[in-house]
């Protein structure tokens, strides 16, 4: 894995909204579905274009207009040939928070592993549930048979 992603995605780090002079300007960037946060921290800094998750982004809170509260962004990108979801959390009134990258395979397993559990529990609570019923469930096949193949001649 390159050497930044794999450091960007160990723990927090300090993240800042840039291009936003204002809070105001860093909601217009959200409700356009794509933000630019930078990592200050890294040789250079390292700004970072992203295209926002709506359902997991969370603006509850905040207040754009007074520059009061914070924003949690998820946004997704491909940061050196590797797929990473962005997640910050962003101060409205400094416009400076804490990110860090999450390595998109690693999310999918993590979900698919949620989902394996709360599949498993299904079938777990229906099996209870089946257990304690003295009901026999009878299954009834019907046997079609086969026609017959023809040489190709039709009866006439």
């Amino acid at each position: 894995m390159n050497e930044l992603v794999a450091r960007l995605s160990n723990g927090l780090h300090e993240i800042v909204a840039e291009r936003s002079a204002t809070a105001l300007e860093l909601r217009e960037q959200i409700e356009r579905g794509f933000v630019l946060l930078k990592f200050p921290n890294t040789r250079g800094g390292t700004e970072l274009g992203s295209q926002l998750d709506r359902e997991q982004t969370r603006l509850d809170g905040a207040n754009f207009e007074s520059a009061t509260g914070s924003v949690h962004l998820v946004g997704s990108l491909t940061l050196n040939y590797v797929k990473v979801q962005l997640v910050a959390d962003i101060d409205l009134a400094t416009l400076k928070g804490t990110g860090q990258l999450v390595l998109v395979e690693a999310a999918a397993v993590a979900q698919q592993a949620r989902a394996g559990v709360s599949a498993a529990a299904k079938d777990q609570l229906s099996q209870d549930e089946g257990a304690g019923s003295d009901a026999v469930a009878e299954a009834k096949v019907e046997v079609i048979p086969k026609k017959k193949k023809t040489n190709g001649a039709r009866a006439a």
